[in-house]
């Protein structure tokens, strides 16, 4: 199993997120037009989760991790909300043209 460490990339994101609430915005509005299996993975990574890690703490194969984190993958919506939950999100639906306003 793979060390939990974060990629220097993703290290700075979470930097700039929580020192910057006008790019945590921006961040946050971009992140919503997203495809589901995108802000999962994202989500994710910023967090400091590998698949594998996030695969134990549900119970599933890091596999089937692979598989929500994929464009195009049909899963129903239940396991994406379980994931959320895991990584202390939640799944909305965002109306065309509301900006999100981080927490």
């Amino acid at each position: 199993m793979k060390k939990n460490v974060i990629a220097p990339f993703d290290r700075d994101v979470v930097k700039h997120l929580k020192r910057d609430p006008e790019y945590a915005a921006a961040y946050l509005e971009e992140l919503a037009k997203a495809p589901l299996p995108l802000q999962l993975a994202i989500l994710r990574r910023i967090r400091g989760f590998t698949q594998e890690k996030m695969a134990a703490g549900l119970h599933v194969k890091q596999a089937y991790i692979s598989k929500l984190e994929k464009l195009g993958s049909n899963h129903l919506v239940r396991n994406y909300e379980k994931a959320a939950r895991m990584l202390h999100g939640r799944i909305a639906i965002i109306p065309e043209g509301m900006k999100l306003v981080p927490a």
